[in-house]
This record gives C-alpha cells, structure tokens and sequence, in this order.
C-alpha cells in the first residue's frame, strides 16, 4: 500500500476515534484556557487552513495566468486599480477602444462583440465603463488594504489568488473565535467537541472553499467582506464582558469592521442590523440610545466609525459614476445589459429551488458529486451560473436553521433568539436582493450562507443544552452525521468538474492520486 495512502486513512481514522459520539471531547466543558483544548483547536485549524490553501492550489496555478491573458486582464483588475490608486485617480489606466467609445448603447454585448470581430480590439471584460474610462466597480477596501502597500512595499504585484487564499486561512481563525465568543456569551455549558464540530461545519457553509478553489477578482470581494464581517461581529459580542462593563474601544474596532464592508461587497452592510439583538440586553438597560453620558458614548462608539467609512464610499462613487449611490456596478461590461435589468417576481420560483434546495447530482466515481443542470422557465433574462446543488444540499447542518421558530421560548430564555431571527430575516433579504440583482449562482451563497449556518449553529446549541443525557446523545449523533456529511461534501467539490478551474482536466496527475488515496485500486 502506498505510503500517502496509510497516511491518510491513518488521519481519517483519528478523526473518526476524536470525533465518535463517546469521545471525551463531548463530556469536556469547552475552556480554551485549558492547554489540552487550545493544542486540539489549533491543530484542527492547521489542518483546514492547509487543506484550503491546498485546494487553492489544487488546479495548476500557471491555468490562472492563462486565464487572465486570454481574458482581456481581467485577473488583473485588482492589480490595475493599486497602479491607478497609486497614480492619484480612480480610473484604469488602459484605453478603451475608440469603437466602444462611439457606441450609443456600450453595454450591448451583441452589438458589442460585432464591433469586436470588425475592429480586432477587445474589451476589457467585467470592468465597469463609464464616459470613455474603464473602472474596477469591486471594492476599493481590498485594493487599499493589500494591493497597494503590496505594490509600494515590493515593487510587484500582488497575485490575486495569494490574496484570497490568505484570507481564506484568516477566515478559519477568525470563525472559530466567533463561535467561542458566541458560545461563551449565550451557552457556555457547551462541551469541547460541540464547538469544534460546529465550528468546523460553519466554516465551508460562509463559502471558503469555494473561494479557494476560485481565487480569482470575483472572489476578492466576498473573502474582504466575510473577514470583516465576522471580526466585527466577534469585537460587538465581546463590547461588555460578564461583569456588565463596557469596552468601548471594541465596540468602535467591531463597528468599523463592518463598515469596511460597504467597501468590499456593499450589501453585507447589512449585517449592521445584527448590532440590535448583540446590544439588545444592553439598550433595554438603557446604556444606548439614552440621554446619560456612558449610554451616549456607548452610541457614538458603535455609530460613529460607519460616518467617515460611508461619506468616503459616497465620495468615490460620486466621483467616478456622478452619484454617492451609485457603485458602478450597472456599468459592468458583462453577458448583459445591466443598466436594463429588470425586477420581477417570477424569478423566485426557480432561483429560490436552485439556490437553496436543488438535490447534489450523485455518481459512483470519485468525485461524487457532478454539475447539475440548472433549469428554469422565466420568460426573461437571468444570469445562471455553475452550480453543484443547493445550499442546503451542500451545508444539510443548516437545515437547523427552520428549528428556530419551535424552540423560539428557550432560544429567548438564553438571549439568543433576538440574533437568530434577525440572522434568519437577513439571510432571506439576501437572497431575494441577489435573486433580483444577480441571478443564480454558486457564489452568491457567500451572501447569507453563513448567516442560516448561523441560525442553525444557534439552534443547535439551545437543543443540546436544553436536553437530558439519553436526549443530548440521540441528537448529537444527527448533528455529527450531518456535520462531517457538510464538511466532506465541500471538500469533495474541489474536484467536481462543475467547478470553474476542473482539477481532473489541468492536473490530471493530482485527481488522480487523490482518487487513489480515497478508493481501493
């Protein structure tokens, strides 16, 4: 037998013995201040960040070069916009082609690619065009934040995927500090091995690995905006500790956080909301919004940080697309003419199944897990992306999420309601924004998935500490089924030829090692 593969079964047989339902690690309170415990979690969190970067890597890095070259630089957007930045202006510094400057209608793509044809001149695709300049309508935050004092540090360019990839490992970390927050806030009667199980299944449902394994401009965005979402989330549920005293320092750090997002991908904004149920205890004792000085400065901490962050935001896309609403994404030089697009309510019924409930399409050969065919009969123009199956399909631990409204009571008991609703709520505005604005897609998920794994991972934690002993263990058994299903069904997609890189065709000699390690020759 080879080596690599006793190695592996060798790993996958310690994880079965850590994590079967009579280990110690169910009966040991989590206290991470207990050496033992923080040697686990940091070996848990070495594993999936290795592995992440792995399946980052998985297709052959030089296939991203060849892509961005044959795509008119479009994987160099980011890198383009830190040049731009660093030249004291908003705007690309490449010249779009006279032809597209003298179209009425530049967001004509049938139009468009016949001019392309006649004049042997391409556009720069997916960059935002407006009055005769190129813009990159993504965020500006990640292009401040690396790719510039990347640029001015090293005199290079910062590769996109080495971005994704990196925050992809600091997403691991900061989402397991969120779920110890929030375990220690709301149930801190959870064992050792609860939390690492949810942890671990709450990671892939935010879409990490689907970002690593598609390290390109699109996924830049989406990773900014979920490392600081979930570090701003952490610093607001750690703004009072136990003994009632306010630290108003993370309070501003938390809130300052997911402003940024408005800079990476505006709608996770949104997530602003979630201060209400986090202070909720507190505003009810009347220490926000309360004309007392530590209930005011306990407000303007929280407020003041997203006043400079918005009027920033207002003042580039004021100055790039004439408007402070505007980002700039109509103008996005795409498969369609976005300044036309359309809202209508006949897109749910399709887009909603898709997105969230179409079964995985299953076959015996490793991978396991194939493209689906997406199928939909709106009468009109929807964006329709690659997809694997639902998100309840690939995340089943998030079905958890519907429990809420049954176990409403104890959830309230605990203070955990008031979150988990208004996560369930935020999550559906999500996706009916995206539904309307973007389609369907695999990535799009990123928006709310980890808001319901959220929920779940809420509801779950009220189960389990609201049951007795013969309870506790019937209903970790299911949740332990579901999570190693949710964590090895995103893994597994690395390999699917639904993904956008196919691992089988641009590194055959790594698809089929793996296989070999998985399956019996």
């Amino acid at each position: 037998m080879h080596p690599g593969r006793i190695a592996f079964l060798w790993l996958i047989g310690m994880l079965l013995v850590l994590f079967g339902p009579r280990s110690w690690i169910y009966t040991t309170r989590l206290n991470l201040r207990e050496r033992r415990q923080r040697l686990l979690v940091v070996l848990i969190l070495l594993l999936n960040i290795l592995a992440t970067s792995w399946a980052g890597r998985a297709a052959d890095p030089s296939v991203w070069r060849e892509l961005r070259d044959d795509r008119d630089y479009q994987e160099k957007e980011y890198e383009l916009y830190a040049d731009a930045l660093l030249q004291g202006h908003t705007y690309l510094d490449i010249r779009p082609p006279r032809y597209l400057v003298r179209m009425r209608n530049p967001y004509d793509r049938t139009q468009r690619n016949e001019l392309t044809a006649q004049n042997d001149e391409k556009v720069l695709w997916d960059a935002a065009y407006y009055n005769g300049r190129y813009y990159v309508y993504f965020g500006i935050v990640p292009a401040l934040l690396s790719f510039v004092p990347w640029r001015l540090v090293t005199g290079t360019a910062l590769p996109t995927w080495r971005a994704v990839l990196f925050n992809a490992g600091l997403l691991w970390i900061l989402s397991f500090y969120f779920l110890y927050v929030l375990v220690r806030r709301f149930f801190r009667k959870t064992s050792l091995g609860v939390y690492l199980l949810l942890a671990w299944a709450f990671v892939p449902a935010c879409g990490v690995i689907y970002l690593a394994t598609f390290p390109v401009v699109y996924s830049v965005p989406f990773i900014y905006g979920l490392v600081f979402t979930i570090l701003g989330l952490s610093l607001w549920l750690r703004a009072f500790d136990r003994k009632g005293k306010a630290h108003r320092l993370r309070m501003a750090a938390g809130s300052l956080c997911i402003a940024l997002t408005l800079g990476c991908r505006p709608t996770m904004i949104l997530t602003a909301v979630l201060a209400f149920p986090v202070f909720w205890e507190q505003i009810r004792e009347k220490r926000f919004f309360f004309p007392k000085k530590d209930s005011l400065l306990n407000t303007a901490a929280v407020i003041l940080p997203f006043i400079p962050v918005g009027l920033l935001q207002m003042e580039l896309n004021r100055a790039r697309f004439g408007s402070p609403f505007d980002f700039g994404a109509d103008y996005n030089l795409t498969v369609t003419d976005l300044t036309k697009k359309t809202v209508s309510i006949a897109k749910n019924i399709p887009a909603l199944f898709q997105e969230l409930f179409q079964p995985l399409q299953v076959q015996p050969q490793f991978p396991f897990l194939n493209q689906v065919d997406v199928v939909t009969d709106y009468q009109g123009y929807m964006f329709i992306d690659k997809m694997l199956g639902g998100f309840f399909a690939l995340n089943m631990l998030a079905l958890f999420c519907f429990w809420i409204f049954r176990i409403r009571k104890k959830m309230a008991d605990r203070g955990a309601f008031g979150l988990a609703l208004s996560a369930f709520i935020l999550a559906a505005v999500l996706i009916e924004m995206d539904i309307q604005i973007g389609g369907i897609s695999q990535r799009y998920m990123i928006d709310y998935g980890w808001l319901l794994m959220l929920t779940a991972v809420l509801a779950i934690l009220t189960i389990l500490d609201d049951t007795d002993t013969h309870g506790y263990y019937a209903y970790l058994k299911v949740i332990l089924v579901l999570a190693v299903a949710c964590i090895g069904i995103n893994y597994l997609t690395v390999f699917s030829d639904g993904q956008a890189i196919s691992v089988r065709e641009y590194n055959p000699a790594l698809f089929y090692r793996i296989r070999c390690l998985l399956l019996p020759s």
